[in-house]
């Protein structure tokens, strides 16, 4: 599978100023972002794993990959 990387987007919940990530994630994916990354550092896992769920489901069928950072 070939990734487009022409546009690749970043949402991090610490730079969020308490948006909801997904609907900052449909609103780049609208925009235009071929590549979303979930970025949490310093998160619970188990908020980074809601946060995740509800990214996939917000950009569901777009067609844009959903890369997930800083877990094992």
């Amino acid at each position: 599978m070939m990734v487009d990387l022409r546009l690749y987007g970043l949402l991090d919940p610490e730079r969020a100023n308490g948006r909801d990530l997904a609907m900052l994630a449909r609103a780049v994916v609208a925009g235009g972002v071929t590549l979303l990354q979930l970025r949490d550092k310093h998160g619970a896992t188990r908020a980074m794993i809601a946060h995740a769920r509800a990214i996939k489901a917000a950009i569901a069928g777009s067609g844009v990959p959903l890369l997930i950072n800083d877990r094992v």
